[in-house]
C-alpha cells in the first residue's frame, strides 16, 4: 500500500525535462492508500513514456518496487526526492533519474547525503533552494568543493525569496557551472 496524493498527466514541471508530457505522481504521508498494483495499473493508462514520482524511497521502500515495475515496462522514471534521503536502491535500474532538492542549503535538514554523491549520474539534477543571499552563499561554497562533478546544478528562488534581484546580480557576476532553474506553474492540468 501506499500513500498516493496524486497520479495525474501533464507537464513535467522543472528541470532539464521540463514541457514533456509525463504522468506525475505524488506519495506523502496523509493522503489515503492505494494498491500498488493499482498505482502502476493507473500510471501505465495514461501510455505516457516519462513517470515523475515525488517520494521519499526512506518513508516509503515500496516505491522501489514500482519503479522496478515501470522501468521494466521501458518506462523513463525520475525519482523527485530530498538530498538527506538514500538513492542506493534505484540506482541498479537503467531508466531511472533523480532529482534531489535541497532546501534551503543553510538549513540544517534536507542536506544531500554523501552516501548519494558516486551514484549521481549525468542524466541526474540537483536543485538548491535559495531564500536569500546566505542561502546563495552556501550553495555557492557547496559547488566550489566539487563535491558535484557531473549532474545538472540548478539554483531555484524560493516563493518567498528575500531581495531576489540582489541575488540575480551577484549570480551575473559569478563564473560558476550552474543555472537558475525554469519552473512551468503548477496551475497546469492536461
Amino acid at each position: 500500500m501506499l500513500n498516493i496524493r496524486t497520479i495525474a498527466k501533464n507537464l513535467f514541471p522543472e528541470g532539464n525535462w521540463t514541457g514533456i508530457p509525463c504522468v506525475i505522481v505524488t506519495v506523502v504521508k496523509d493522503a489515503p492508500e492505494m494498491e500498488m498494483n493499482a498505482v502502476v495499473k493507473k500510471i501505465l493508462d495514461f501510455e505516457l513514456k516519462h513517470i515523475l514520482i515525488r517520494g521519499s524511497l526512506t518513508q516509503n521502500p515500496e516505491l522501489v518496487t514500482i519503479i522496478a515495475g515501470l522501468t521494466n515496462k521501458g518506462k523513463l522514471v525520475t525519482l523527485v526526492t530530498d538530498g538527506d534521503d538514500s538513492i542506493e536502491s534505484v540506482r541498479r535500474y537503467k531508466n531511472i533519474r533523480v532529482f534531489l532538492r535541497i532546501v534551503p542549503p543553510t538549513s540544517e535538514t534536507n542536506q544531500i547525503n554523501p552516501k548519494n554523491l558516486p551514484l549521481l549520474m549525468d542524466s541526474d539534477e540537483i536543485k538548491l533552494i535559495i531564500k536569500n543571499m546566505e542561502d546563495y552563499t552556501k550553495a555557492k561554497e557547496f559547488l566550489k568543493m566539487k563535491l558535484i562533478t557531473r549532474p545538472t546544478v540548478l539554483f531555484s528562488l524560493s516563493d518567498d525569496t528575500v531581495k531576489p534581484l540582489e541575488i540575480v546580480e551577484e549570480y551575473l557576476k559569478d563564473t560558476l557551472k550552474f543555472r537558475f532553474k525554469n519552473r512551468i506553474s503548477k496551475g497546469i492540468k492536461l
